[in-house]
């Protein structure tokens, strides 16, 4: 792991040289910054540890960040504890992929653009998503927090409004490219709200502008060039993800279903 622009061998052996530096014996170490002397001997040799306590102890010995001299933002303990140099390559704008609810063997195609926020101390999202139709204009753009467990490596991306919540789960970035996941919401069947869920992907663009990216927002056709590919993709992700919740009996996923 890096933390603090260092591997973590070499940041435990930085933070030894500054705390002998300041005169600090380990367990003054420890009782600064609240943990016990077995964790603070664990990070100055290497061991793993979460990025937030050795953030706490580099604070305590005044160890910054090799590149920049400057505190590394960290998210909040309910967002992860994430550091922001863990994911900075995360930020930018990505075009995802996901099935229509409304439009049966259509494909959405949004927009995805991914800051830091440091008034919310975690990394947000902004959906765009407004598309003119047959019916009118469409507009189903959202935003929220992102929520990273270090345990277990995915990406949540959380909207709230009003009591309704809506959860994108992304497995890590590829290549620094896609990211691979579900989305859990709810839309309109029946004449009434249902959960609904879909396979979802995410492309990143480095070259793009996010005026350009906006643009080609909306649904893709049966017809379109790039169906074929983003169809094919998206069914692979079905058929992984999906897999774990469906009985071995049941019938195959059926690619193109609303």
């Amino acid at each position: 792991m890096r933390v603090m622009g260092f591997e973590q061998p070499e940041l435990g052996r930085r933070i030894d040289e500054a705390r002998k530096a300041l005169g600090l014996t380990l367990g003054e170490v420890a009782a600064k910054t609240g943990y016990d002397e077995r964790t603070i001997r664990n990070v100055i040799s290497g061991k793993g540890a979460r990025p937030r306590t050795v953030l706490d102890i580099c604070d305590c010995v005044r160890l910054k960040d090799q590149d920049s001299d400057q505190e590394i933002e960290v998210a909040s303990e309910d967002h992860g504890s994430y550091t922001l140099p863990q994911y900075k390559e995360y930020l930018g704008n990505y075009f995802s992929y996901r099935r229509s609810f409304s439009y049966k063997g259509n494909i959405i195609r949004s927009v995805f653009s991914l800051e830091w926020s440091d008034e919310k101390k975690c990394m947000v999202f902004a959906e765009h998503q407004k598309f003119a139709s047959p019916q009118g204009d469409v507009d189903f753009s959202q935003d929220g927090e992102i929520y990273v467990s270090n345990a277990i490596g995915l990406l949540h991306f959380v909207t709230r409004h009003e009591g309704a919540i809506r959860l994108v789960t992304l497995t890590r970035l590829r290549n620094a490219r896609t990211m691979r996941g579900v989305v859990l919401t709810q839309a309109a069947l029946d004449d009434f709200y249902q959960p609904a869920t879909s396979a979802i992907l995410f492309v990143k663009q480095s070259a793009a502008t996010l005026e350009s990216m906006v643009s080609a927002v909306g649904p893709i056709p049966t017809t379109a060039a790039d169906y074929a590919d983003i169809n094919s993709r998206l069914t692979d992700i079905e058929r992984k993800m999906f897999a774990i919740a469906i009985h071995p009996d049941a019938p195959n996923i059926r690619a193109g279903s609303g």
